[in-house]
């Protein structure tokens, strides 16, 4: 199954650093010699365990998402259309509100009506967002596509980041252990590769817990949503472009 640039970049790279440390154990421990596991390996990075891969990272991420929304105080793009969150540029705000209006249709409450009904007014910002969410795969924007990879890539790595510690840690006990206990029998690790596979296995350990970051995903929600607005004030430009022209052309 192929996977489009955003699945790619947000889903199968945080899940291929996870299991990254499965592959190191498979070639430090020597079982790329039985022909069952190479096979087996290359029949799921060929068939649908790119793509399985990617629905779980996608998954756990989603469900990092809603936590870490309701720690922010809402959607980015909420926060930055709402009229009763302080604002470090107002005019900003009503400039993107206006456009998201017009181009979706959807009215969203007053500064009066929104402090008196802030869920009412956060469900309006909501409907009126996820309808220019398909900006995200629109190629005249590729500014939209590019945040919207980047904060996926930054959600998905601190939702996945549990399960990408635990199987670097079992993989690297896995190898000291092969190398410790049956390092007399048949089945024989060496020294060199023992040590090698687990300064590898130990470095993407601690990747796991250096890179993902709830901060720098915040950061890259919020320059994806700023992102999104401004592409939906482009829309409505080439929209009442084109409206103006069709009149003249009328008229």
């Amino acid at each position: 199954m192929t996977l489009s640039a955003y699945e790619r970049k947000a889903r199968l790279t945080p899940g291929l650093l996870g299991i990254a440390p499965v592959t190191i154990a498979v070639v430090t421990l020597g079982l790329k010699t039985y022909p069952a596991v190479p096979v087996a390996l290359g029949a799921l990075s060929v068939t649908v365990g790119s793509y399985v891969l990617s629905v779980v990272v996608g998954n756990a991420g989603r469900r990092a998402q809603a936590q870490m929304y309701e720690r922010w105080g809402g959607r980015p793009s909420t926060q930055l259309l709402r009229t009763r969150n302080e604002s470090s540029n107002p005019r900003q705000r009503d400039i993107w509100r206006q456009a998201i209006e017009e181009v979706t249709g959807v009215q969203l409450l007053s500064r009066r009506w929104e402090a008196a009904n802030p869920v009412d007014a956060d469900h309006a910002i909501e409907a009126a967002t996820d309808q220019v969410r398909y900006l995200g795969q629109d190629s005249r924007f590729p500014m939209v596509a590019s945040e919207n990879a980047a904060y996926g890539f930054e959600r998905n790595m601190w939702g996945f980041r549990w399960v990408g510690r635990c199987v670097a840690l079992v993989c690297l006990v896995s190898i000291g252990l092969a190398f410790l206990l049956v390092r007399h029998a048949s089945f024989h690790v060496s020294a060199g590769a023992a040590i090698s596979g687990a300064v590898i296995n130990a470095a993407i350990l601690v990747s796991w817990f250096l890179l993902p970051s709830e901060e720098r995903a915040r950061e890259a929600g919020f320059r994806y949503a700023r992102q999104l607005l401004q592409a939906v004030i482009q829309v409505n430009r080439i929209e009442s472009s084109s409206a103006a022209a069709v009149i003249q052309g009328d008229s």
